[in-house]
């Protein structure tokens, strides 16, 4: 979700060639939204367990987020490594020839997701713990931190800083 307002502040930020930078950024972020889709899915599966073991037992429900933290970690690196090692074959394949400048963008933003991953346990957890005031505030810095990065990344690297906030704003937002 973070890249879709990245997109936005990039018509801002590129003045010219604004619509290739779009283009070529908006390839690397639909990449990532499969991950992006298919992580909340598992989540919103696995929040009545958490809610159920949470109120029985809060220690089995810290060790059952470690475990899932852990499965999701185990997919998502080798997922991340896989497209960054291969991502100017993903590119020709899935968009054809004439996107290549959307490599770099995909192999720095789809780290985002290892973050994304990880904080999507986190959130669960929190929801599970009644804690849903903390997490709209930690997801309202979070925007702010991506709203700031974007500007501040994107201005001096244009479409690459603009990946680069993106994996920092996630990565921000799982420190909180």
């Amino acid at each position: 979700m973070i890249e879709l307002l990245a997109v936005e502040l990039l018509q801002h930020l590129l003045g010219k060639g604004v619509d290739q930078g779009i283009g070529q950024f908006n390839l690397a972020s639909q990449i990532t939204l499969t991950t992006s889709t298919i992580i909340p899915i598992m989540m919103l599966t696995l929040l009545p367990v958490f809610a159920r073991s949470y109120s029985t037992n809060p220690d089995k429900s810290a060790v059952m987020a470690h475990k899932v933290l852990k499965m999701l970690l185990v997919l998502i690196f080798p997922l991340a490594f896989v497209i960054t090692v291969a991502a100017d074959r993903i590119i020709l394949l899935l968009f054809g020839p004439g996107y290549e400048a959307a490599v770099p963008a995909l192999q720095i933003v789809i780290w985002s997701q290892v973050f994304f991953a990880a904080d999507s346990v986190m959130k669960q957890k929190m929801i599970a713990s009644d804690n849903e005031r903390a997490m709209v505030r930690y997801s309202t810095l979070g925007l702010i931190a991506n709203i700031a990065l974007t500007i501040a990344l994107g201005k001096i690297w244009g479409l690459l800083g603009v990946a680069l906030a993106a994996v920092g704003a996630s990565a921000f937002l799982l420190t909180l």
